[in-house]
């Protein structure tokens, strides 16, 4: 009796080793295949990657639109620079393109009749006759005394921009700030044999109130005031000649419309301060861009 008790018990152990191997191999029957496996990791690591990936945030186009008033200015010297030689009757000026289709210059004396001015591109072969005027715009606040001596001239059609280009200007005033934490330049021309060269130099700028007593005049907190170098004196003064600042961007130098000359007078120069009506400019070159 106790023999077949021990039988009995030994092929129901057996029984169930048998049963459960069976579980086993049924559980294991249909392995997830390696592909699938190797695919969803991969899936996990390039969504963790994709996460980690910096978000473009602008592009250096939208970058300089924000940042400067036309994006396509360049330049770190004057024969880089677009300057505008503008025609009238009994009239010759100077002029810097701020945009493509954009000069700006001095207010005073300027004819007011777009229709009899013509612009050309000074230091080329197309220095007369080259843009008709569209439109003169004076400062609002202009007057005969070089107060606000700056105006625009729309051009048509757009100068090409080619290896020379408008002056920067900044449109944002903690941009503009920064730029005037580095020494302005003028610019001095002399007559060679053949061409006009162009010297860089630092210029002097004088506290308001100091060229006020020396000229007996009012100097508006929009003006500056430029000491000429000694040497230099008044005799290269022209009327719209740059003060320009140079400034660090996309690890170069560029140069940065700061002011034009309005005047001089005894052995001072004063100009128009630019940078104070960069919104004005604004306003009105982006009015331009709605019409």
């Amino acid at each position: 009796m106790q023999t077949l008790f021990a039988l009995i018990l030994m092929l129901t152990v057996l029984q169930s080793h048998v049963d459960s191997s069976r579980f086993l191999d049924d559980s294991c029957e249909d392995p997830i295949p390696k592909e699938m496996v190797s695919n969803s990791v991969r899936d996990q690591r390039d969504a963790w990657l994709a996460l980690k990936q910096p978000v473009p945030t602008t592009t250096e186009s939208a970058m300089r639109e924000d940042i400067l008033l036309f994006k396509n200015c360049n330049g770190n010297s004057l024969s880089t620079q677009l300057r505008a030689r503008i025609y009238g009757p009994n009239y010759i000026a100077q002029g810097w393109f701020i945009t493509d289709r954009y000069v700006i210059t001095n207010a005073k004396d300027l004819p007011t009749n777009a229709a009899s001015l013509n612009v050309g591109l000074l230091g080329t072969l197309r220095s007369y006759d080259e843009f008709n005027v569209l439109s003169v715009v004076k400062h609002p606040q202009f007057s005969e005394d070089y107060k606000n001596d700056i105006a625009l001239l729309r051009i048509d059609p757009p100068v090409a921009l080619g290896n020379l280009k408008p002056i920067c200007m900044l449109l944002k005033e903690r941009h503009r700030e920064k730029a005037k934490s580095n020494p302005p330049v003028t610019f001095k021309y002399e007559q060679t044999a053949d061409r006009i060269q162009t010297f860089r130099e630092n210029a002097t700028l004088l506290y308001n109130s100091v060229c006020s007593n020396r000229l007996q005049k009012t100097i508006e907190p929009n003006q500056i005031c430029v000491q000429p170098p000694f040497e230099t004196g008044q005799k290269n003064s022209i009327r719209g000649s740059l003060l320009a600042l140079g400034m660090m961007y996309e690890a170069k130098e560029w140069l940065v419309l700061l002011g034009i000359l309005g005047y001089s007078q005894d052995g001072l120069e004063i100009f128009t301060d630019v940078m104070a009506h960069t919104q004005w400019i604004a306003d009105v070159v982006n009015s331009d861009q709605q019409s």
